[in-house]
């Protein structure tokens, strides 16, 4: 059976680039508002979401250089992209964005641009015999969320639990797992990405939807830490299998798809915004152990333990037991 069209479509052009200064450096005016954030802005991969395009990545390396590169979701830049116009495009890009302008209208490209008008590919199988595929190897979406490294490694893990089994038909069966985990993972993924670009035209909208991943991601990760003898590399990645992270995702890209409609990307009615953030809110309070979806914050969350302690009842501790194991939640 053919597998499900992936939603996302979204093309790409990169290189490194030389003399490519911080965008709080760069955009730095009268008008612009920086706030000071948990950690340097410029030292994290920073993500530049673009209304009518997608968004840019901007990845700097300890020497200056930084790599970057746009992922496209209009048609007339998959045009130009497919006949090869990577520079072009990326010039047209920084001439519709002037703070983007500012950080690499005089940077110098190190090599020719590359471009990929489309980046999402699935195969039909994971498995086959004598053989099976990493994730990454099996489908790929979008780097938006980042969902690769740690995709892929979930994707050994599994792989080498399966061949490792002993015993008649365990390998087969572990097999045969891992390709439905891997499709529903995919599924997953995809539905999250191309919901994400959908909102891209209200930034407040793109970043309650965002936190669908952050509240699933950092639920997983304080878990694993906390009870290694009790996860498995078998739980689904991003909530695959857990009933309320399966609803709020399939019910929370629906909702998004839903208030943008079929047109263009644009701005939302506040109000109809901090709907949706409530909503997403109230759905994921039982698996929000980081603090997230906190409008006082104001999406600036810095590493913050105490607020883990005060929601230790939703992994199963009091917060004095969970304050006795913090150096768990530390470790490296």
């Amino acid at each position: 059976a053919h597998p499900t069209p992936l939603r996302t479509r979204s093309g790409l052009v990169y290189t490194h680039f030389a003399g490519a200064p911080p965008f709080r450096e760069a955009a730095r005016s009268p008008r612009a508002r920086f706030e000071a954030g948990p950690y340097p802005d410029e030292w994290a991969a920073v993500h530049h979401v673009l209304p009518d395009h997608g968004w840019v990545y901007a990845l700097r390396f300890d020497d200056g250089r930084v790599s970057a590169g746009a992922l496209l979701a209009d048609p007339e830049a998959h045009e130009g992209l497919a006949r090869g116009e990577g520079e072009g495009v990326w010039r047209a890009l920084l001439d519709a964005y002037p703070g983007l302008a500012r950080v690499f209208g005089r940077a110098r490209p190190l090599r020719p641009f590359a471009a990929a008008p489309r980046l999402q590919r699935r195969r039909h199988t994971a498995v086959g015999e004598g053989w099976a595929a990493l994730p990454h190897a099996y489908a790929f979406v979008d780097p938006l969320f980042s969902t690769g490294i740690a995709w892929s490694l979930r994707g050994v893990e599994r792989l080498a639990d399966a061949l490792l089994s002993e015993g008649p038909g365990r390998r087969e069966r572990a097999l045969g797992r891992y390709e439905d985990l891997v499709a529903r993972e995919v599924e997953r993924i995809d539905r999250l990405v191309a919901a994400a670009y959908a909102a891209r035209g209200d930034f407040a909208l793109f970043g309650a939807h965002a936190m669908l991943y952050f509240v699933a991601v950092s639920w997983a990760e304080t878990r694993e830490r906390l009870f290694a003898g009790e996860t498995s590399c078998w739980d689904g990645f991003l909530g695959v299998g857990d009933p309320l992270l399966d609803g709020a995702f399939e019910e929370g890209a629906a909702r998004v798809t839903a208030l943008v409609g079929d047109g263009p990307p644009r701005a939302l009615p506040r109000d109809v915004v901090a709907g949706h953030h409530r909503w997403l809110a109230d759905v994921l309070a039982p698996r929000n152990v980081a603090g997230l979806l906190d409008e006082s914050r104001r999406n600036l969350y810095p590493a913050d333990l105490e607020v883990v302690v005060d929601r230790a009842p939703l992994v199963g501790l009091s917060p004095e037991a969970m304050r006795a194991r913090l150096p768990d939640l530390m470790r490296l």
